[in-house]
């Protein structure tokens, strides 16, 4: 019995000192800058966005599905809630 206890504690303690050694997660990746973004962003011709926006003033509020789809020079935007 009480060579089982010394195993336990001998494998909580290497359990520990194992994940003591564990690397760092890797850290965020940094976007590069405006001037070198804004050129990439600027050379794409479609792109959809989903989501949702809210408008509060005051006490009444108001919330609704936004759909916003980008096709060459054609935009179209699209609200669907009770606003």
């Amino acid at each position: 019995m009480r060579s089982s206890r010394w195993r336990c504690a001998g494998a909580w303690a290497l359990a520990c000192a194992l994940t003591a050694c564990r690397t760092a997660p890797p850290s965020f990746l940094v976007p590069p800058p405006w001037e070198v973004r804004k050129p990439q962003l600027q050379a794409r011709e479609h792109f959809d966005l989903k989501g949702r926006v809210a408008v509060a003033t005051g006490r009444e509020g108001f919330n609704a599905s936004l759909r916003w789809a980008q096709t060459g020079p054609r935009s179209q935007l699209t609200l669907e809630g009770p606003l």
